[in-house]
């Protein structure tokens, strides 16, 4: 049984994550004149030497939280595979992000392997949770998730870019928002879900 408690914190936690997450992404953009949104990967900041802290920080910060909101998502889902076998990924997805802003680009592939998982096995988690709130009579929100995941997947397959900092950028703000909207759900029910 899911501690309303419990909940509501991590919910807190989801709602606070892209917020600050972003925010530390886009002052680190901000004091990087060098920095190209065309021609340039985020983690490029990683490892410059005033938007690195920035930047790896609010990976690591942001992943905590989310990670923290995954545990909460685990509990709310209830029984049901696909519902836990996606927030089990969203909970790999988060410790992958943290390990993007522990191990910045210089890491080589030991950097690439983690931000892979994550802008791989986010949109499938993120799936997953939106079918088993669909089936849990949650169509809306269940279809929201779906889009999400589709969504962040989708661009970074499609939207046009030299670099990758545009096609990351538009796939995080569509999985921060998810991660926003999850949040803000626990912490408004603060009750597991049922069907």
């Amino acid at each position: 049984m899911a501690s309303k408690k419990f909940l509501r914190f991590a919910g807190l936690c989801g709602m606070i994550a892209p917020w600050l997450s972003l925010g530390m992404i886009f002052f680190a953009v901000a004091i990087s004149p060098w920095f190209n949104w065309h021609t340039n990967a985020l983690s490029d900041l990683g490892v410059h030497p005033e938007a690195g802290g920035w930047f790896n920080a609010a990976l690591i910060l942001g992943g905590a939280l989310t990670a923290i909101l995954a545990t909460g998502v685990w509990q709310w889902i209830g029984s049901g595979w696909l519902g836990r076998a996606g927030a089990a990924l969203a909970f790999i997805a988060a410790v992958a992000l943290i390990l993007v802003g522990v191990f910045p680009e210089h890491y080589g592939k030991l950097h690439w392997y983690a931000a892979a998982v994550y802008f791989l096995v986010t949109p499938v988690g993120y799936v997953l949770l939106g079918v088993e709130i669909w089936r849990k009579g949650q169509r809306a929100h269940g279809l929201l998730a779906v889009s999400a995941g589709l969504g962040a997947f989708l661009a970074i397959l499609l939207v046009p870019h030299d670099g990758l900092a545009l096609p990351e950028l538009v796939a995080a703000l569509i999985l921060t928002s998810r991660v926003f909207a999850m949040g803000a759900r626990l912490v408004l029910e603060g009750d597991a879900l049922t069907p």
